[in-house]
């Protein structure tokens, strides 16, 4: 299972890419594309952990 989620990291990596263009076209800063970075991994990290551990958040 740790290879899975070794490549599942490696093809996140290689999207980082795609996703900067994406944000640049509408004009952020770079700093302000961190922060867009940021607010998606915490939504994408919060919803997986609802899914595999509710216990977390009590």
């Amino acid at each position: 299972m740790a290879y899975v989620w070794v490549l599942i990291a490696g093809i996140c990596w290689g999207l980082i890419g795609l996703f900067t263009k994406a944000i640049t076209r509408f004009g952020l800063m770079e700093l302000e594309i961190l922060f867009v970075k940021g607010v998606v991994s915490v939504i994408f990290l919060t919803i997986v952990l609802l899914i595999r551990d509710k216990k977390s958040f009590d």
